[in-house]
């Protein structure tokens, strides 16, 4: 614990400065590796903390059932120090170098259990202040846009670093490998890694299934050039997809949860759910196409690249 915190160590537990928020870089990510240090100090696994900020995030859940303003305030102190031990856990991971696949399967079901927590609290919050028990109906709605929102935004963000950072600085999945994998494992010798794999197999096909263009791009770059992205491919998706960063971070954690926030402060807890349907998913529907465009102007650069090559293979020395 007597380790000097620097910046360079700080960034050092980034999974990449371009894909970080602001708020993250400020608050989040120097919170967290004070807190992945203590860890650390404390001996504590990245799966331990992400435990410990999941059963903290449903407390925080709980918090926002009541209308008490203090309770309430609590309720986002208790949010906030849930999303620094969210950070704290991949910074561990990373900087303790035990990433595993339990622990990013963890760190997935560990969100969506907080957000349950918190869509349930509003709902019966909604109810026992005397609303139409329709406020149930409209959180599903709003949670499986949720869902895709930022399941997308987050495949898309490790779609950037594996085109820009390479392979092993992204951790974005292949339906075809997960389900290889899950076929491979017997009942009989590990149950937990059977379903977990599924699990992931299910939700990556999924996310697949909405990122087909990217999918084309993916396999084309795989068949042409392998495993490793050529620098000018690289530079090329950097330059065209940088600016799609603020997008997939908005339809992720923070925007979300500091417009719960202001909207908690306020006093109408139940226009989160409003918010979700409406700007989250006009936003999506909007980045979703602006995408689509960027990745057709990839494939169409790489089909260039190997005409080009071809006519000059054709050509007579």
């Amino acid at each position: 614990m007597a380790e000097i915190i620097t910046k360079a160590k700080i960034e050092s537990t980034y999974k990449d400065k371009d894909v970080e928020e602001f708020i993250d870089i400020y608050f989040f990510r120097p919170f967290g590796y004070v807190l992945a240090l203590g860890a650390k100090f404390l001996k504590l696994t990245p799966n331990n903390v992400t435990i410990l900020s999941m059963i903290t995030g449903v407390i925080s859940g709980h918090l926002f059932y009541y209308s008490s303003m203090t309770i309430n305030i609590i309720g986002i102190f208790a949010k906030i120090f849930s999303n620094a031990l969210d950070s704290a856990d991949g910074q561990l991971a990373r900087m303790s170098n035990s990433k595993s696949d339990l622990g990013r399967i963890l760190d997935g079901i560990s969100g969506h259990i907080v957000f349950l927590s918190i869509y349930i609290h509003l709902c019966l919050r909604c109810v026992s202040e005397g609303g139409s028990g329709w406020i149930f109906a409209v959180a599903t709605a709003a949670g499986i846009c949720h869902f895709v929102q930022a399941g997308w935004g987050d495949y898309y963000r490790n779609g950037y670093l594996y085109f820009v950072r390479g392979a092993r600085s992204s951790e974005i999945e292949t339906s075809n490998i997960l389900f290889h994998q899950y076929k491979n494992l017997k009942w009989e010798d590990n149950v937990l890694k059977k379903i977990s794999t599924y699990s992931e197999y299910s939700y990556v096909l999924f996310l697949e299934s909405f990122t087909k263009k990217f999918q084309k791009l993916k396999s084309m770059t795989n068949d042409i050039y392998g495993e490793e992205i050529p620098t000018w491919l690289g530079q090329e998706y950097r330059k065209t997809n940088k600016s799609m960063n603020k997008y997939y971070n908005i339809l992720t954690i923070n925007v979300r949860q500091f417009t719960l926030f202001a909207l908690l402060l306020i006093k109408i807890p139940e226009m989160f759910f409003v918010f979700e349907l409406t700007v989250l998913n006009g936003l999506f529907l909007y980045a979703a196409l602006r995408q689509e465009n960027k990745t057709k102007h990839l494939i169409s650069q790489i089909n260039a690249k190997v005409e080009d090559k071809s006519i000059q293979e054709k050509e007579p020395n």
